[in-house]
């Protein structure tokens, strides 16, 4: 039982997710002092005042949970013991911070709704924020803050059982372009060919010829070979393909041809499939309903999963839409400038828009390590990429999460500067699937 003082959407929300969604706990939150005096089992009360009710384990509200909208707070961090938290209050309480609010306020996003640093494409720049700065982003706190209260209760009441908690590892892969080069009208192939001949490489113009005219296996097309790893590594892949039109940020081929449609046909077979709306979708309505036609005409079914292209999302517009347009499972909650857990958490939880201070019925999936961001932002070798992720593997595991990485076809290609990464993906997938 939760008692608490007073009720709110984002108390009940954050109390359904601590213990409902990460600890498999059968609850029941009541406002009824007499209620609350009259339990005989495990008991949290929570208020401004926990102490006076003289029993079950005391949390110290702060108001964040009370306040409608956004405004500034102040995170008050700390550490209990060696855990990170957040909204401090009191060591004469049993748990000493507010973990409800401290994991709505992780969970919900908060931060992305206030002022903040972004980057040149509006995405949140993960070493600005106080998590980034402590250097607290891989810890999956929300978790750590839900088992830290189970083992509270078990203290209190030992005869009670134990959260069961089962890691799961998804990998999953995006789709931007299908071919380097095959497939591509001849226009763009001579406007590649030129822009390779003015950056003088000759490497990529080699490639090109060899692919297009002497029928070379594209180096994009990676695809046998992710499925005879992941079918080693005894997985099912997820794949988001993308469906928009040409243009700007978005390189997809054109959905239509034969060649796109076999593909998508293929990766069907091996694994889910999803949407990955373009770079332009995310500010137009029309192209994101069209790009999931789309897909949902080759598939032959409803697409109901989605990952943002660029991992660009505007909250909480972007959510809102998808979630109207159908989309139940969303998989674009990661950084792109760092590793670890944006809403720190590693458990699939649903969707809070703080705005219309709601529940949305849309799930967001965790992504917590990707490809470009080991390759690019963070500039590690390939050896110190894999350590990286044995490092996440380790958090994921130790609170019972889903493991979920993002790589790309292209990256598996040893193209450009993925020359030397062709074996992390594997190595990889050993380490998440639990044959490293």
């Amino acid at each position: 039982m939760i008692y608490a003082e007073r009720d709110s959407r984002r108390l009940q929300y954050s109390v359904e997710v601590l213990l409902r969604h990460i600890l498999g706990y059968e609850y029941v939150l009541t406002f009824n002092r007499e209620e609350a005096m009259m339990c005989e089992g495990p008991l949290l009360v929570y208020g401004e005042d926990p102490m006076s009710l003289e029993k079950g384990i005391s949390i110290r509200s702060v108001d964040l949970l009370y306040r409608r909208g956004v405004s500034p707070v102040d995170e008050a961090p700390a550490l209990w013991g060696d855990l990170p938290v957040f909204f401090r209050t009191h060591r004469i309480y049993d748990v000493p911070f507010d973990p409800f609010a401290a994991s709505f306020y992780l969970l919900s996003r908060y931060e992305e709704y206030l002022p903040h640093a972004t980057d040149a494409h509006g995405r949140p720049e993960p070493l600005a924020t106080l998590r980034g700065q402590q250097g607290w982003l891989d810890q999956a706190l929300v978790d750590r803050y839900a088992l830290r209260l189970a083992a509270l209760i078990q203290q209190w009441w030992p005869e009670y059982p134990q959260p069961v908690r089962h890691y799961r590892f998804v990998p999953t892969v995006d789709i931007d372009q299908m071919y380097a080069y095959r497939h591509k009208p001849p226009l763009k192939q001579f406007l590649g060919t030129m822009r390779d001949l003015t950056a003088g490489r000759w490497a990529e113009i080699r490639q090109r010829l060899q692919v297009c005219w002497f029928h070379h296996v594209d180096p994009f097309d990676t695809y046998a070979l992710m499925a005879h790893w992941h079918q080693a590594a005894g997985v099912h892949p997820l794949f988001f393909i993308q469906m928009g039109d040409y243009g700007g940020y978005d390189q997809a081929h054109k959905p239509t041809t034969k060649a796109f449609l076999d593909c998508v046909q293929q990766l069907q077979k091996e694994g889910a499939v999803g949407l990955h709306p373009s770079y332009r979708s995310n500010r137009d309505l029309n192209a994101l309903k069209l790009e999931k036609k789309r897909l949902e005409a080759q598939l032959g079914t409803k697409v109901t999963r989605s990952r943002q292209h660029f991992l660009c999302i505007k909250w909480p517009e972007t959510i809102i839409r998808l979630h109207e347009l159908g989309v139940q499972d969303e998989y674009s909650m990661g950084y792109a400038g760092a590793t670890g857990f944006r809403s720190g958490t590693a458990t699939p939880h649903p969707f809070y828009d703080l705005l219309g201070d709601r529940v949305l019925p849309i799930t967001l999936h965790p992504t917590c390590v990707m490809d470009v961001t080991l390759m690019q932002y963070l500039r590690l070798s390939p050896t110190e990429a894999v350590e990286r992720v044995r490092t996440l593997v380790r958090e994921v595991r130790d609170v019972g999460g889903q493991m979920l990485t993002l790589w790309h076809n292209s990256s598996l290609s040893g193209l450009g500067s993925w020359q030397g990464w062709e074996g992390v993906y594997p190595a990889v997938l050993k380490e998440a699937a639990g044959h490293g």
